[in-house]
């Protein structure tokens, strides 16, 4: 069923390359498979067309958390906190915020 909703998907991407919600989708379809790398395509082809399409960072992160890269998680993380707060997105910032406090130490308890 899967390969089914990709191959739609990538119907509509030849349709139309430029579509961010189509590219999100193909990349969040590809998370759903484990297919890191691909997702991670999709995902940097989304950002290069709208790099303020708030959605895409913690999912960027997590496949980053996924592929034991949390240098890179983090930066993602970070971005999409900026991108919020410039937004006013105030559920997405609290989100990304909770999801980065996960993955970081928490400095104040030395």
């Amino acid at each position: 069923m899967q390969n089914e909703r990709l191959k739609q998907l990538f119907q509509f991407y030849s349709e139309n390359s430029q579509d961010c919600f189509v590219l999100y989708a193909i990349a969040t379809e590809y998370v759903s498979l484990a297919q890191y790398s691909e997702a991670l395509r999709y995902f940097g082809e989304l950002l290069s067309i709208d790099v303020g399409y708030l959605g895409a960072y913690y999912h960027i992160a997590k496949v980053h958390e996924k592929m034991d890269n949390a240098p890179l998680a983090v930066f993602f993380y970070k971005k999409g906190i900026l991108i919020a707060t410039q937004q006013k997105d105030l559920k997405t910032l609290a989100e990304l915020q909770a999801a980065l406090a996960l993955i970081t130490p928490d400095d104040d308890e030395d």
